[in-house]
């Protein structure tokens, strides 16, 4: 077996759609064992980010989705060009896409 990661989306959006505001960082550790030829990955999955920015989206910034809270999802510049960002909609469409892949920033810190 091996790990292949084709894509993770758009890292930071400028786009003005709202899955475009999500995407992710891949995680993996990679094992070594001594006397062993070779590793292994361990624990591998995609932590979902949020890119967020407020008003015209000058200044962005890019917080996991585990952090995301409905007080960010209300002030939240998509909802000035699409549907609102919210916590439900964004988390949806990451287990929708990832489905057991997803992780947490509790899960690689």
């Amino acid at each position: 077996q091996t790990l292949c990661v084709y894509s993770l989306g758009n890292f930071v959006s400028g786009q003005h759609r709202l899955d475009t505001m999500l995407g992710g960082m891949l995680w993996c550790e990679l094992v070594f064992t001594p006397g062993e030829e070779g590793f292994a990955f361990e624990n591998a999955g995609i932590m979902p980010v949020v890119t967020y920015f407020e008003g015209n989206g000058r200044a962005f910034d890019i917080i996991p989705l585990s952090d995301y809270t409905p007080e960010m999802a209300e002030k939240h510049g998509i909802a000035n060009y699409d549907a609102p960002a919210t916590v439900e909609a964004l988390t949806e469409l990451a287990t929708r896409v990832l489905g057991e892949h997803v992780l947490t920033a509790e899960d690689i810190l």
